[in-house]
């Protein structure tokens, strides 16, 4: 498509190039761009967060790098994609004093040039002179502090040489290109994205980033590390950050990794089955803080679902398929606008904005506001609470946080996180769906920004960019029960960490392909970060990290880095199958391959030894016949591998796990629930999609065109109206998909980014205009 058609409708673009195209524009224009002649789906870019001195031997690594020849990721380009890196940090440093780091794009910063051939994208671009120049004593170019510390913390897992022997990372040889799309300071915004939200990014950065990257190999193997991720999207890898990434991936010598999630816990995946004339199911979730409970609900293009959002006997509209419902409270868009393109089934959008009704005691909670906004010494109370909870050292989700600092002498040592403030500003609803067309609908729905109370376990709970079919996913495992007195890891010594996220994916494919060590692993402490892991440092140098699947795949990324080192035209098939080849199973891990350990716990040293076999790949699908060494259980037809969905009905084992047909997980999920609505669910709502668009349209009336007042600041990202209405409804709701897919892009999962191991900072923003 012509750039100057995307101009013309209102697109800024910042990456043309390839089938995607990637842009930014505001609300008020997405229609037009929509409708442009070539145009066939329209993405909003989801958000993303970041989610050693045993680990490495214990994988395997040091081995390699004590070996004759040595393999340290010698001519591998070790890519990252965070929040940036501590340059000055000596595990980046060579025996002279020089960077390691060859190139440093700060999607961010906007003080210097961008990279050649990235102008569009704007931030600015530091060469490894650059960086030299600072060492050396000159101040005046580069200006990035990696203040999050996360960036800093997974590349020297990853890629780090360590300091005087000690700490070593997987891949020391390698050279490092690191894309910063997170902003510095307290609140983490990224300025030249237009992003103003706290500490999260757009994920179309991603696929910029990996591209970055890729630009500076220039023909070198490479790999890409991705400790970040996002719930949007449809699980699947059709979301079109997964389509671009797995693009990436294809040429041999190149991998891209990604860590699978910390929701392993639960409270963002509901699943089961719903039944025609069967009895209305649902489930409970709850908003978070003020901001809207979004909830993505995919089921099959041929089947019709009802859908409400209750509270309690306070009963919204129902809302067919096809069709819309709203209120001031709520809004559900129910694939209103027919099929997604991405993958061709319906998807339900669902917001709720506060309650029904409103609350009797709203005058108590907008008290309870303004005493901590007093308390705090903030204005806002949202600003408030993240500045409090920056000098709070406690895991996120303690019954009680201890404040220190000056906050003490206001609130005293403690304070409840569960008290009255918070409650007050949660949003508590149950989605009830029914009366489908078929006689079984596979229903799975996935919380934004709002957690699914009672989540039944950890399936199905992988998110982006670790769906995607060519980017390999990585779990964790816990290695290390404690580390000194202080702490202990967070699940039972060798088995699967609690938190770490498991599958299947929607489309019936096993993730994650592998495992990573997580727990109180050694790494790079950033200048300036110190205390934000919750967990203080004895030197200022190096952290003992509480855990998190952040830290796990670093540690398969720098594996990769050292396959590609010792054969640099490794095609990412046989990358995989070197790496489960050469996994342990045990006990723990049971049989292998599954949805949650994938083939079991990474060892690099025995994945290099798979690579001196030479399977036969008779259906060209890039993994060898399993009976010569590969892992192909049906080298005669390539629609069977290890990378494969699984296909219900056929009698076939398509992924090569040793199972046929098993079904997707979750049944039951959905409760039957007693209905107290007047309105029932009716088992045949007679709405047909395209009836309804091309009404609209006739009478003259944009469908897709959001309500002007509810429209979000698309430089800001903020919710017009706005402001701490503990207890009140809300702003008002948007009036299309579009709106809901920017409010997205501006909102979603702000909260669960740091649950289990990852860092406890600043969790909340409410905008005041």
């Amino acid at each position: 498509m012509p750039r100057s058609a995307l101009e013309a409708a209102g697109a800024r673009v910042i990456g043309d190039d390839r089938r995607t195209k990637l842009v930014r524009i505001g609300l008020a224009d997405v229609d037009r761009l929509a409708r442009l002649p070539g145009v066939e789906f329209v993405e909003a870019a989801g958000r993303v967060h970041p989610e050693l001195d045993i680990s490495g031997p214990l994988t395997g690594a040091e081995a390699l790098h004590e070996g004759d020849p040595a393999i340290t990721g010698e001519g591998v380009v070790y890519g990252a994609v965070d929040t940036g890196i501590d340059v000055t940090h000596p595990t980046f440093l060579n025996p002279d004093g020089t960077t390691r780091v060859e190139a440093f794009w700060d999607v961010c910063d906007t003080s210097g040039d961008p990279p050649p051939g990235f102008e569009d994208a704007g931030g600015t671009m530091y060469t490894r002179e650059d960086i030299d120049a600072m060492l050396a004593g000159d101040d005046g170019r580069f200006r990035h502090v990696d203040a999050e510390g996360h960036g800093t913390m997974t590349t020297a897992i990853g890629a780090g040489s360590g300091d005087e022997g000690a700490y070593v990372g997987m891949a020391p040889g390698a050279s490092i290109v690191m894309v910063a799309i997170f902003g510095e300071g307290p609140e983490a915004r990224c300025d030249n994205l237009g992003l103003d939200f706290d500490f999260g990014s757009s994920s179309s950065v991603v696929t910029l980033g990996a591209r970055f990257i890729e630009s500076i190999a220039a023909g070198r193997p490479f790999v890409v590390n991705m400790s970040i991720g996002d719930h949007s999207g449809p699980h699947d890898g059709t979301s079109l950050l997964d389509q671009e990434l797995t693009d990436i991936s294809a040429p041999g010598g190149r991998a891209l990794v990604a860590s699978s999630g910390n929701e392993g816990q639960g409270g963002v995946h509901a699943g089961g089955s719903v039944t025609a004339g069967g009895p209305i199911l649902g489930f409970d979730a709850v908003g978070q803080y003020g901001y809207p409970g979004i909830v993505e609900i995919w089921y099959p293009a041929e089947a019709d679902l009802q859908i409400r959002v209750r509270q309690g006997d306070d009963c919204g509209a129902v809302a067919a398929t096809g069709s819309e419902a709203s209120a001031d409270a709520y809004y559900v868009d129910n694939g209103r606008d027919g099929v997604d393109a991405r993958n061709g089934d319906h998807v339900a959008y669902v917001e709720v904005y506060g309650d029904l009704v409103p609350a009797a005691d709203s005058e108590s909670c907008t008290a309870a506001c303004d005493r901590f906004t007093q308390a705090c010494g903030g204005e806002d109370p949202f600003g408030a609470i993240g500045a409090c909870f920056g000098r709070c050292m406690s895991a996120w989700n303690a019954d009680r946080v201890e404040c220190v600092g000056s906050y003490a002498s206001d609130w005293g040592s403690e304070w409840d996180c569960n008290g009255t403030f918070f409650e007050c500003l949660d949003v508590d609803f149950t989605i009830e769906v029914g009366s489908p067309s078929l006689p079984e609908v596979r229903v799975d729905a996935y919380a934004g920004l709002a957690t699914v109370v009672d989540s039944w376990g950890r399936a199905m709970t992988v998110g982006q960019p670790a769906s995607a079919r060519g980017v390999i996913a990585v779990g964790a495992w816990v290695h290390r029960a404690r580390a000194g007195r202080r702490f202990e890891a967070q699940g039972p010594m060798d088995d699967l960490t609690d938190y770490s996220s498991a599958g299947p994916m929607r489309d019936g494919r096993d993730k994650p392909e592998i495992v990573g060590p997580a727990e109180l692993v050694r790494s790079a402490l950033a200048a300036g970060a110190e205390g934000l892991f919750g967990v203080e440092s004895d030197d200022g140098l190096w952290i003992t990290l509480s855990g998190g699947t952040s830290a796990s795949s670093p540690h398969v990324a720098g594996a990769v880095a050292l396959l590609l080192e010792a054969d640099p035209e490794l095609g990412l098939p046989r990358i995989h199958e070197a790496l489960a080849i050469g996994a342990d199973a045990d006990d723990e891990t049971g049989t292998v391959p599954n949805s949650e350990w994938g083939w079991g716990k990474l060892r690099v040293d025995q994945a290099l030894a798979a690579l001196d076999t030479e399977p036969g790949d008779a259906d060209g699908d890039g993994f060898g016949a399993a009976g010569s060494g590969g892992l192909d259980c049906d080298d005669d037809d390539a629609e069977v591998s290890p990378r494969a969905p699984e296909v219900l009905g056929n009698g076939t084992d398509e992924d090569c796990d040793g199972q046929i047909d098993e079904a997707l997980p979750g049944e039951g999920f959905f409760e039957r629930v007693d209905d107290p609505c007047p309105d029932e669910i009716e088992p045949d709502s007679g709405v047909d999609a395209g009836e309804l668009l091309d009404a609209a349209v006739d009478a003259g009336v944009d469908a897709q065109e959001p309500a002007a007042d509810a429209a979000p600041d698309a430089a800001s990202g903020e919710i017009g109206g706005g402001g701490c209405a503990c207890g009140v409804a809300a702003p008002a709701k948007p009036r299309s998909a579009w709106g809901l897919a920017c409010l997205l892009v501006a909102l979603a999962a702000a909260l669960r980014r740091r649950r289990q191991g990852e860092d406890a900072r600043t969790f909340f923003r409410c905008s005041s205009r």
